[in-house]
């Protein structure tokens, strides 16, 4: 219960009557778990809030994506991340470089 209550404060984890998957799957004899989350983002704060720590007598934890997760962040999360820094580059804003802007002259 300690560690669904620690994956739980992160956000919903989904139901298995829902989504099909348990919320937490753990396989004692490989020392691994699965975690299913219903939102992406809530996925990622607790991977990376997480990666590393103990919870109770476990860890350090070592938290993979899964293969959806990662295909979704190859697809999504990635290409925006890529668009937003862009849009933050100074040339991409529309503005002279080394030069005056249109209407500005002396």
């Amino acid at each position: 219960e300690e560690f669904k209550a620690t994956f739980e404060q992160f956000g919903e984890l989904c139901s298995a009557k829902v989504y099909g998957v348990p919320p937490i799957n753990i396989l004692p004899p490989s020392s691994s778990a699965f975690v299913n989350f219903c939102r992406y983002e809530d996925a990622d704060a607790a991977r990376t809030a997480l990666q590393g720590k103990t919870v109770g007598s476990t860890g350090p934890l070592r938290i993979n994506a899964s293969d959806l997760m990662q295909k979704y962040e190859e697809e999504v999360v990635i290409p925006a991340r890529k668009r937003a820094e862009a849009a933050r580059l100074p040339w991409a804003a529309g503005g002279g470089v080394g030069g005056e802007e249109a209407g500005m002259g002396g």
